[in-house]
């Protein structure tokens, strides 16, 4: 597959693409080539983290000392946290969000998606500015959420990635070709939009959260981890192709449950 086929295959795979979803993305198109064989049954997922975030480097590495939770003085919260080689901050206010990626690409850049509707992109990093230090504790339904989440769509492809989205939930398309970016939703469309990218031989999207936490109010909640698009071959050997980070923003359902609300990502370069 060529890699702009594959950067532009998933959600947790964005921009480079990312997409994965969490996060994740564009369609693979027809004459991406596909791997031979039987896809293998996927490894089980994980909510725990393999190893400790690392911290960001380069022109990143002054917005260490933002990562973490953060009380606004509107009474909502704002977090941030580093997976693959992006700062991602997830802010809530009542019944809205916004989802911030920053990259150096390699000045900093900044995309910001409002309530998973829109994207702006700018120069200017994020501050602290305005904010209190707080400490959130993780959300660990929502982490088994996610596991599940991964373990339905190593199962099921586009169908068990669709079915974890909220009825107006949806996921972001960057774009290709200098095409504008633009939301996906439903899970229909989140489904249709999906299929040619889990229908490949032997692909496997591998994702697993470093850090989540519930908005006040507990009606929403985020994570964020790292992905990897992996190729398995017939003889069961994991080469992974791209990596990167995703953010995934949940919504408790009236029985209790969480589905996805908005899923996004960056490739680690």
């Amino acid at each position: 597959m060529a890699a702009e086929c594959i950067m532009r295959a998933m959600t947790r795979i964005l921009r480079a693409i990312p997409l994965p979803v969490v996060l994740l993305a564009s369609v693979v198109g027809a004459s991406c080539a596909a791997h031979g064989g039987p896809p293998p049954a996927a490894p089980a997922a994980t909510t725990e983290p393999a190893v400790a975030p690392a911290k960001p480097t380069g022109a990143l590495a002054a917005l260490e000392p933002l990562l973490g939770d953060w009380k606004r003085a509107d009474g909502g919260e704002t977090h941030y946290a580093f997976a693959g080689d992006a700062v991602i901050g997830v802010s809530f206010s009542g019944e809205s969000y916004e989802v911030s990626i920053v990259t150096a690409e390699p000045n900093v850049k900044t995309r910001v998606y409002k309530d998973g509707a829109t994207e702006v992109a700018s120069d200017a990093a994020p501050s602290a500015e305005g904010l209190t230090r707080i400490e959130s504790p993780r959300a660990p339904a929502i982490e088994q959420a996610e596991k599940d989440f991964a373990e339905a769509t190593a199962a099921r492809g586009a169908s068990g990635w669709a079915e974890w989205f909220d009825d107006k939930g949806g996921q972001w398309d960057p774009g290709e070709n200098g095409a504008e970016g633009k939301r996906i939703e439903g899970k229909a469309a989140v489904k249709e939009y999906m299929t040619p990218v889990f229908s490949r031989p032997n692909f496997r999207l591998e994702w697993r959260p470093i850090v989540s936490a519930l908005a006040p109010g507990g009606a929403l909640g985020y994570t964020v981890g790292t992905w990897e698009s992996v190729i398995i071959s017939d003889a069961g050997k994991r080469d992974v192709k791209y990596h990167g980070a995703f953010v995934t923003v949940w919504k408790r359902q009236a029985d209790g449950s969480w589905k996805v609300l908005f899923d996004t990502g960056d490739p680690a370069s």
